[in-house]
């Protein structure tokens, strides 16, 4: 089956996860091309591991094999005028796999995310964790030995690529449920001088604290990004109101601070009119990206929902993910 392509007046971006490395660079960047994708979001750092040649954590040599790949489609995607957004999953830091022995893990760091009965996560076993909705082992947003790691990352990615923006993922709380760590206590007790394990009515003050400790994380990131001269994008839960009530992700608040550029919701969904439910309402329409499941749709159900969404005026979609399109020869074109 060929190729299938969308000519359309659009700003296409795609996510272009660890595992689609393996693809080559030159076959990323080609197809891309082809498709008048303008923004390739290239995964990074995940699972607590870089995905390029670190001198700060020990790298995921699953798929730097043959050399960096980075650096290559980097070189080849500025050359036909595509940009690169390096993307960081920030918090989460490991699944369901066995814990690794690596000391130099973050995982085996005293960094965790705990529970309101003041347990770490790592107490928690890969089952229970999946039973809860939960994707793996969370660090803390208020643990500041971890923020020092997630800067230098940034910056050693900055530095060594001429990379077009950085792209944060997970960055959030597994839950707020999970904000019990002994850091953002702390914080709490130094202002209000009670611990809210103890003092369960004092939890609004608290999630609040959690909430702003959030963002106060995520508009640091974006200072020192941003006297690089590049842009700051967030993966976001699509719905505003759970995404701040369940996961302490406030992203209309960073929008509106300028703690952050744009952001890229994950509405992944085959149901379009859900997402113009949920999205019709917020602005500015210019910072908010549309993320794209390709994953759950056919090539014709693909192109229908970004047909819908441009006539709703989105024009700035991305896709999850490379994988996917390839995999079932859907290739969009945005000329």
């Amino acid at each position: 089956m060929g190729l299938f392509f969308l000519h359309l007046f659009l700003e296409l971006g795609i996510w272009v996860p660890r595992w689609s490395l393996n693809y080559g660079a030159e076959r990323i960047v080609q197809l891309c091309r082809r498709a008048s994708i303008g923004n390739i979001f290239v995964q990074v750092y995940a699972n607590g591991q870089p995905i390029y040649p670190s001198n700060i954590l020990s790298v995921d040599h699953r798929f730097t094999k043959g050399g960096d790949p980075l650096a290559r489609i980097i070189t080849l995607a500025h050359h036909y005028g595509i940009k690169i957004h390096a993307w960081f999953n920030v918090f989460y830091i490991w699944g369901y796999s066995p814990i690794p022995t690596d000391p130099n893990h973050p995982i085996n760091g005293p960094w965790e995310v705990y529970d309101r009965e003041g347990r770490s996560i790592k107490e928690y076993s890969p089952t229970i964790l999946k039973r809860m909705g939960i994707e793996g082992y969370f660090v803390s947003p208020f643990n500041e030995s971890y923020e020092r790691v997630i800067h230098s990352l940034i910056m050693e990615v900055i530095e060594n690529y001429p990379i077009d923006g950085v792209h944060l993922d997970y960055i959030r709380y597994p839950s707020l449920s999970f904000g019990y760590d002994p850091w953002a206590r702390t914080s709490f007790m130094r202002r209000y001088y009670v611990d809210p394990i103890s003092y369960p009515e004092v939890e609004p003050l608290y999630r609040r604290l959690l909430i702003d400790g959030l963002t106060r994380f995520v508009w640091r990131i974006t200072r020192l990004v941003h006297r690089y001269g590049l842009v700051v994008s967030a993966a976001v839960k699509p719905d505003p109101l759970q995404a701040r009530r369940e996961y302490g992700q406030d992203w209309l608040e960073w929008l509106k601070t300028g703690s952050i550029d744009f952001v890229v919701l994950m509405s992944y969904t085959p149901n379009t009119e859900w997402i113009l439910r949920t999205i019709r309402n917020l602005k500015p329409r210019d910072r908010l990206w549309i993320g794209i499941g390709a994953y759950l749709l056919d090539c014709s159900s693909l192109r229908t929902q970004i047909r819908r969404l441009r006539k709703e005026g989105y024009s700035n979609l991305v896709i999850f993910s490379f994988e996917d399109l390839i995999e079932k020869r859907c290739l969009l074109s945005s000329r």
